[in-house]
């Protein structure tokens, strides 16, 4: 299942086979062009909570390119970094909390960008481990809908960082959470979020 955040809304693309409804979904048949291109409006607003569109196998990968091809595309890195002692370090932004991530530069490889965006928005130096999943987001600004494509990584960090908020990018916060603690904060965060913490084993 391929899934786009909209904030706490969803968009997922299945295979019919592996269609999965809760109370809140609703089922998108595309109109007759068969081009999708109501859906960044439609999912840009309040009533929609959970939105499926189930197509056959053979055209599963071919939707999920038709779909993104709506969106400005973007790609970002960001990671789940844990310390010596197993905290896990979380950040918040806009009064909600976040993992560290950010923007990919030109030229730039998506490993380097989650290394430095997380240097950048705590102060801190972790080193990269494996690719932990990809989430897809998006947002509207300066009349565009844009996709951000999230390559999360594991990271670590031996030593004790000093922990920097980057403020002008309004982050407010930048904490070490105990594991044992991490539901507290996924209670106050976005799905997308959450997304990532379950595929790392955390929730």
């Amino acid at each position: 299942m391929y899934s786009i955040f909209f904030r706490k809304r969803a968009l997922r693309i299945c295979k019919i086979e592996d269609k999965i409804l809760n109370p809140n979904s609703v089922i998108y048949s595309p109109g007759n062009d068969g081009s999708f291109s109501d859906l960044p409006e439609l999912m840009d607003g309040e009533t929609i909570h959970d939105l499926i569109i189930a197509v056959p196998e053979n055209e599963y990968e071919a939707t999920i390119k038709k779909v993104c091809s709506l969106f400005n595309e973007i790609n970002a890195g960001g990671g789940v970094i844990e310390n010596g002692g197993g905290d896990i370090l979380f950040i918040k932004r806009d009064g909600i909390w976040d993992l560290p991530k950010g923007k990919q530069e030109k030229g730039e490889d998506i490993k380097d960008t989650a290394i430095r965006e997380i240097k950048e928005e705590t102060g801190c130096n972790a080193t990269l481990k494996d690719l932990i999943c990809i989430t897809n987001h998006t947002y509207h600004r300066n009349d565009k809908f844009n996709l951000k494509h999230i390559y999360w990584f594991g990271m670590k960090t031996e030593k004790e960082c000093e922990l920097v908020p980057q403020t002008k990018e309004d982050i407010t916060e930048a904490v070490w959470v105990a594991k044992a603690e991490i539901k507290d904060y996924a209670d106050s965060t976005y799905p997308s979020v959450k997304e990532v913490l379950h595929s790392a084993g955390l929730l």
